[in-house]
């Protein structure tokens, strides 16, 4: 179990990497391998819900927005800057915020 626990952890961590880098596409594989896990943070969520609207994937975005409002109730664009306090990457920071709002997440 032990071992399983840090594998989803670097699978996060793995996704989060792929999104900077603008694949959009394999980090929504990765973050619901992530998800999978019952201990998943709220941040994988946002991460998912984030990808998905910078792929432009409407159809998929509600039921990922709600899973994350579960999560983290009252969640914001404004939360996700906070999460990144340490990004001092201002391109990412716009692409991911974009994503959110694509997905309908409130500022």
């Amino acid at each position: 179990m032990e071992e399983a626990l840090n594998l989803v952890g670097r699978v996060s961590q793995s996704s989060a990497t792929v999104l900077i880098l603008g694949e959009s596409g394999t980090a929504i594989e990765f973050f619901r391998i992530a998800l999978r896990h019952p201990n998943a943070s709220y941040r994988v969520a946002s991460n998912l819900v984030a990808a998905l609207g910078l792929a432009g994937a409407h159809d998929e975005v509600g039921a990922a927005r709600a899973d994350l409002l579960r999560r983290k109730p009252g969640f914001t664009i404004a939360t996700a800057r906070d999460n990144y306090f340490f990004c001092d990457d201002e391109q990412f920071l716009a692409r991911y915020a974009e994503g959110l709002r694509a997905a309908g997440v409130p500022e």
